[in-house]
């Protein structure tokens, strides 16, 4: 660069990186930065982090978690500290890609302004670092005049792959380049000296990781269920993923939700291609080279409901071609095509802005609904959460009783208080959402809304006593006839009661009637002194719904033990009674 090109090189990155301070996230959001933060905390890959570990990355969290007490604030400085240096990084792999100077500069500030990758650098998700680390390697990788810089690039490589695996298939193009270059050069050391660093670095990542973790084998065994996972679940393989021809517009045409830019933006990449196919001009070539594959690995085998986030390793294709098709455009003429280039720029970074400001100023759901809680439940409560929110409540609420349910038909009804946490909105309780906005368009499409609300609870009425016993053991008495109510919220449901009838001091075997809502649903004559029995049953659609049970033998504690002064006619312990919906 020239010292006018490398002035305004320094301007644009300086404020690029001024920007991502914008899209600093007030708090986590999804459950993989729990599973990040878990790994901060206690690396085991299987546990925290997932398959295959993203040693590298957590491994930078944990240096500056010795200075940030907060395990999301530590992820997350690394993230941003990426962020900030992504405009440098892609223009330098765009100047070693042959591009010129105003279409690298320009690409790589679009790219920079991209949603997916201005919101995702104030997250605390690995993508960004890891394209980060890949792009400046293989900026290093295709130096050609310099071995160092070979060695350099390769070492880097095997950093970014060690932050995420994938990322390699970014430097494959760049590496054989340069590679090419050292030979022809007979610098046939360089090239092995650079293997050697790459190989090094990425197999102690994972060495690392799986020493680090329980055991090796564990590591492995944790490995090979995850790849099976994502064979069967998120690859094509899949019999629940969308078809491929639609997969592939979901991938390279709408990561998100922002068609009017996105499809200026392939217009302009179309273009880019078509030109330099007349004019056998390379570099748009070698660029699509570059990052073709990572997009054909992400199409083929990634989850279709996280496409802004596996993007951010390949839309530096779409930004990069997008600004060499509009120089084309604009007929290379130089304010014409910054005018051009500012204009597209800030059509997207005014879209995004709502989306950077909203997870910047205001807690995500999950977590404004646990410091809700935290401010309005006394702890060991009871709180049924929805699986999808699980990793969320085990790293924020571990001293409160939680208990994960998949259905809202699972959620017993309790004779203790007890609280909901899901994602449907709360006609009762509190409710804290997102909007489906931008950054619903960014970002992976769950955790938007969050509510929490009490349950409703079972009520013993006539014929108990009061509870007795202590903790999880607890029981109530019943004399010759007792009566339980349900709330009638529950059309169809699934009862169940489990109780002891004392036979040995009873002397004959009771029969137990069991009415709802007054139909008979058994006689029961227990062979155990310890029952267990279940129904499905109908609620009468208004008012109350009654549980009535009978027995034809009682005691009292004063007769069988002289000086007891417990004088009640007892006839049955009810151990447990739940009843929940059921489909």
């Amino acid at each position: 660069m020239t010292t006018r090109q490398t002035r305004i090189f320094v301007v644009i990155a300086g404020v690029i990186a001024l920007t991502r301070l914008a899209a600093v996230a007030q708090s986590f959001f999804d459950w993989d930065e729990v599973l990040f933060m878990r790994g901060v905390l206690n690396y085991n890959v299987g546990l925290s982090p997932h398959p295959p570990g993203y040693p590298l990355f957590v491994l930078a969290a944990k240096g500056v978690h010795f200075l940030v007490a907060s395990e999301f604030r530590s992820l997350q400085t690394v993230v941003t500290a990426s962020a900030m240096l992504v405009f440098p990084a892609l223009a330098f792999l765009a100047l070693e890609l042959g591009l010129p100077f105003a279409v690298a500069i320009s690409g790589a500030a679009l790219f920079a302004f991209l949603p997916n990758v201005w919101v995702y650098g104030g997250t605390a998700f690995s993508d960004l670092p890891g394209a980060v680390a890949t792009i400046a390697a293989s900026a290093l990788l295709r130096g050609q005049r310099d071995p160092r810089a070979l060695v350099t690039g390769a070492a880097l490589l095997g950093i970014a792959g060690g932050i995420r695996p994938a990322g390699l298939l970014i430097g494959a193009v760049p590496a054989l380049l340069g590679a090419t270059a050292q030979f022809r050069a007979r610098r046939f050391a360089t090239v092995a000296t650079a293997v050697a660093a790459g190989g090094l670095i990425v197999a102690a990542g994972y060495v690392g990781a799986a020493l680090a973790s329980k055991s090796v084998a564990d590591y492995l065994d944790a490995v090979r269920v995850q790849s099976q996972w994502v064979r069967d679940v998120d690859s094509f393989h899949s019999p629940t993923r969308p078809p491929l021809y639609e997969a592939v517009w979901t991938f390279l045409a709408r990561p998100f939700g922002q068609w009017q830019q996105m499809t200026t933006l392939l217009g302009l990449a179309l273009l880019s291609l078509t030109v330099a196919a007349a004019q056998r001009r390379t570099p748009p070539w070698l660029t699509l080279a570059t990052f073709l594959p990572m997009a054909m690995f992400s199409w083929l085998l990634l989850d279709v409901t996280t496409p802004g986030r596996y993007a951010i390793a390949y839309l530096p294709m779409h930004a990069l071609l997008a600004a060499d098709g509009l120089a084309a455009l604009t007929l290379r003429r130089a304010r014409l095509f910054a005018g051009a280039s500012a204009l597209l720029i800030a059509a997207f970074a005014v879209w995004t802005w709502p989306a950077v400001r909203l997870q910047a100023t205001s807690d995500s759901p999950p977590v404004a609904a646990m410091q809700w809680m935290r401010g309005h439940l006394p702890p060991s409560s009871v709180v049924y959460v929805q699986d999808a929110l699980r990793a969320h409540v085990f790293w924020e609420l571990q001293e409160y009783d939680v208990r994960i349910f998949n259905s809202p038909a699972e959620v017993p009804l309790l004779e203790e208080k007890s609280w909901i946490m899901d994602g449907d909105p709360a006609t009762s309780g509190v409710t804290f959402r997102w909007p489906h906005g931008q950054l619903w368009r960014v970002l992976r499409q769950r955790n938007f809304i969050v509510s929490v609300r009490e349950s409703e609870q079972i009520r013993y009425r006539d014929g108990w006593f009061g509870r007795e016993g202590t903790g999880a053991d607890t029981f109530r008495w019943m004399g010759q006839s007792g009566e339980i109510v349900f709330p009638a919220s529950v059309k169809r449901g699934r009862l169940t009661i489990a109780f002891h009838v004392p036979a040995a001091i009873l002397r004959a075997t009771p029969t137990i009637g069991v009415s709802f809502n007054g139909v008979v649903l058994d006689r029961i004559q227990p062979t155990d002194e310890e029952t267990t029995r279940s129904w499905v049953v109908f609620s009468r659609g208004a008012g109350d719904n009654e549980l009535r049970l009978t027995t034809t033998a009682t005691f009292s504690p004063s007769r069988e033990q002289p000086g007891n002064p417990d004088q009640r006619q007892l006839g049955l312990l009810m151990r447990a009674v739940s009843w929940h919906a059921e489909q």
